[in-house]
């Protein structure tokens, strides 16, 4: 919580510094780099330069971290049978890393060259709005109706709180375009049609990811 609300004040604070330095919004050179615009502003070119270099240098470590940690995710996947063992599961024999699920997820990334920007939102919105509600959902579930805790404070973190994030959630899905669900659900009949060829139409059991051991 403390997290969170400190995160929302800093945001909020550069948000209004930003407008204190550059008010004319409908003046910005584009939309996507009105950052830059804004950096100019304050510290003419020099300024500019360094803000862009930063902030390609992070990009890049973000990432880079993203791509490591997306291969782990893979390779587990791969390893408890979610995934195909064949490709997924594959370690290098020096470097013990899952190189084959890193290339993948290289050559996926690749595709940001070729889809638009608004196409890659939609998918992040969409991927994000599920994962928050089935979150609130989850705690719903297992503290209030699983372990009857829903008297007294309790009522409040496992059931006001819950339905509160589930609510805004709903709310937030008002805003996203026909583009993000046509995306979206795109991915969910993907994922679904995975499922019945692993559970053979649902007569076998669901695999689950073992998270108690690491590559």
């Amino acid at each position: 919580m403390i997290c969170t609300l400190s995160a929302g004040a800093i945001f909020v604070f550069i948000s209004w510094l930003g407008h204190m330095v550059f008010p004319d919004y409908g003046s910005f050179t584009d939309a996507d780099t009105a950052a830059v615009d804004v950096m100019t502003q304050v510290g003419g070119p020099f300024l500019a330069a360094f803000f862009t270099a930063a902030y390609v240098a992070g990009a890049i470590a973000s990432a880079t971290a993203s791509q490591v940690s997306v291969s782990r995710i893979l390779f587990t996947m791969g390893r408890d049978g979610v995934l195909p063992r064949g490709v997924f599961a594959v370690l290098h024999q020096r470097f013990r890393t899952p190189y084959a699920a890193a290339l993948i997820v290289g050559g996926v990334s690749l595709l940001a060259l070729i889809f638009p920007l608004e196409l890659a939102s939609s998918m992040i919105s969409f991927g994000a709005l599920i994962a928050f509600s089935f979150v609130n959902l989850s705690v719903l579930k297992h503290y209030a109706i699983n372990q009857r805790r829903y008297r007294g404070y309790d009522a409040v973190k496992y059931v006001a709180l819950p339905v509160i994030g589930v609510g805004l959630c709903l709310w937030l899905w008002t805003s996203l375009t026909a583009e993000t669900f046509a995306v979206g659900l795109g991915w969910v009949t993907i994922g679904f049609v995975w499922l019945l060829f692993l559970t053979r139409g649902l007569r076998r059991p669901t695999p689950t990811l073992d998270l108690t051991e690491s590559a």
